[in-house]
């Protein structure tokens, strides 16, 4: 009966910790950064957000991977590339639009750069 209890015990652990994704306004996360990049990444970097914000920008980069902008300030932002699996959703978004995208903070060169997005809940 105790290997039950505990195998149940730790599904329900992981399945918790699977949804704890931190959310953060997009203004906020780019003025840590903009504070203090180091301290920025130590609390970001690699860790999975749930950003919101408002689309100023839906285009693609150099490489030609798809990019949604949340607005910041008049030239930069947080960027967030979507993943490909993602890619319908982005081609239904509209500038100005205020959303929730979740994905991967990889910290800031310009803009706060987020991978492996998608509109969140």
């Amino acid at each position: 009966m105790k290997k039950f209890v505990t195998l149940g015990l730790l599904c329900l652990t992981s399945a918790v910790f699977a949804e704890d994704v931190v959310r953060v306004d997009a203004g906020k996360l780019y003025a840590e950064y903009e504070k203090n990049a180091i301290a920025a990444d130590k609390k970001y970097k690699d860790k999975e957000l749930l950003i919101s914000g408002t689309i100023d920008k839906i285009d693609k980069d150099l490489l030609g991977k798809p990019f949604a902008r949340l607005h910041v300030n008049d030239f930069l932002g947080v960027q967030c590339n979507f993943a490909p699996e993602s890619i319908d959703q982005l081609a239904k978004a509209r500038v100005k639009a205020h959303v929730l995208i979740k994905g991967k903070v990889q910290g800031r060169i310009g803009n706060v750069i987020v991978t492996e997005c998608s509109f969140g809940k």
